[in-house]
C-alpha cells in the first residue's frame, strides 16, 4: 500500500490504521476470510502436485542419504516449532489470562511505579509518525497519570523541534519532561548507552520502571496499563517485552511478510514465557525494572554489543 502523498492524507489514513488494530485480534473467520482460505488451498494444492508429478531424484540411490539427511534436520527444526507451537497456545490460553487477572487487580487497587523513563532514539523520522509516538505516549501518561521522564536521543535538530513543537501545543497538562540527548558516536546502540547513562546520573528509583522503544512505534490505548501492571503483580520480575503489529507503507507482499515474521516472534516468545524467561528483548518496545539495567556492566554489553562476520 502506497502512503498517501499530503501530510493530511497521510495523518488521517495512519489514525484510521491506528483504530483498526486497537481492538481484539480477529479470529475465526475473520481471520481467515473465504479469499484467504482459497489462497492457502492453491497454494498446497500446487505443493502437492508438485510433489506427485514433477520429477525430481530425492530418492535416487546415489542421493538418498543426502535426502534422509537434509529430511531429518527439517524435521528436527520444523518440529522445534511445532514445539513452540503448542507451548504458545498453553501460554496464552492458560497461563496468561491467570497473570493478566493479577495485575489488573494491582492496577485497580491503585498500585503504579514509582517513576516511568521512557527511552526513545529516532532519527530523522517521518514527522506525522514522530506526531504519532508522542501523540501515543503523551496520551497514556495523561490518562494513568504516572510521573514519567521521556529521554529522547536524536541526531540532529530536525526531530527535535517535531517533537518540541507538538509537545508544546499537545501536552502542557502532562506530568511529563523531555529530555534530549544528541548523540555524539555512530550507532544506535551507543545511543542507548548514552541514555542509559543519563538516566544513572538522574538518580533512577529501584524499582522505576524503564521502557525501550523506537522512534516508530506507537503505544495501543492501554499499553501502560498492561505492561506496568505486571511488575506490580510480580515482584521478581525483571522486564518484559510486548505483543506488536506491523504498519508499513509499501508493497503489500512486504507487509505480508513482516505481519509473518511478528507472528513467529509472538509465537517464540510465548513458548519462552512458560519458562519465565524470553531469550530476546526488542528494542520497539520492552519494559525493565530500572534496578536491572542501570549497572554499568549491563550498559556497557549495551554499547559494545556487535557482530564480526565476514558478510
Amino acid at each position: 500500500m502506497d502512503a498517501p502523498k499530503t501530510v493530511y492524507a497521510f495523518e488521517k489514513h495512519l489514525d484510521g490504521w491506528l483504530r483498526s488494530l486497537s481492538g481484539p485480534s480477529p479470529t475465526g473467520f475473520d481471520k481467515w476470510s473465504p479469499h484467504r482460505i482459497a489462497q492457502f488451498t492453491t497454494l498446497l494444492a500446487l505443493l502437492i502436485a508438485a510433489l506427485i508429478f514433477w520429477p525430481n531424484n530425492f530418492f535416487e540411490p546415489n542421493l538418498i542419504h543426502i535426502t534422509f539427511a537434509m529430511g531429518s534436520l527439517g524435521i528436527w527444526r520444523f518440529g522445534w516449532w511445532f514445539t513452540h507451537a503448542v507451548r504458545a497456545e498453553i501460554f496464552a490460553r492458560s497461563r496468561f489470562p491467570k497473570m493478566r487477572a493479577r495485575a489488573n487487580a494491582v492496577w485497580q487497587a491503585g498500585w503504579r511505579p514509582p517513576h516511568l523513563h521512557i527511552q526513545m532514539t529516532t532519527y530523522f523520522e517521518e514527522a506525522a509518525i514522530t506526531r504519532r509516538v508522542i501523540g501515543s505516549i503523551l496520551g497514556q501518561i495523561r490518562r494513568e497519570g504516572i510521573p514519567t521522564t521521556l529521554w529522547i536521543g536524536t541526531g540532529s535538530s530536525y526531530d527535535e523541534e517535531i517533537i518540541t513543537d507538538f509537545v508544546r501545543t499537545h501536552g502542557a497538562d502532562v506530568d511529563a519532561e523531555i529530555v534530549f540527548l544528541r548523540q555524539n558516536q555512530l550507532g544506535k546502540r551507543m545511543a542507548i548507552g548514552m541514555i542509559l547513562r543519563a538516566i544513572n546520573r538522574a538518580g533512577v528509583g529501584p524499582d522505576d520502571l524503564v521502557i525501550f522503544m523506537d522512534g516508530d512505534a506507537v503505544y495501543g490505548i492501554d499499553v501502560l496499563e498492561k505492561t506496568c501492571s505486571m511488575f506490580g503483580a510480580d515482584t521478581d520480575l525483571q522486564a518484559l517485552t510486548t505483543n506488536e503489529e506491523v504498519i508499513c507503507y509499501g508493497p503489500q507482499w512486504i507487509q505480508n511478510w513482516l505481519s509473518m515474521r511478528f507472528a513467529q516472534r509472538r509465537l517464540a516468545m510465548q513458548s519462552h514465557a512458560m519458562s519465565d524467561k524470553v531469550l530476546t528483548l526488542t528494542g520497539r518496545m520492552s519494559v525493565f525494572r530500572a534496578r536491572y539495567i542501570i549497572d554499568e556492566k549491563f550498559i556497557r554489553t549495551i554499547e559494545a554489543d556487535h557482530l564480526d562476520h565476514w558478510l
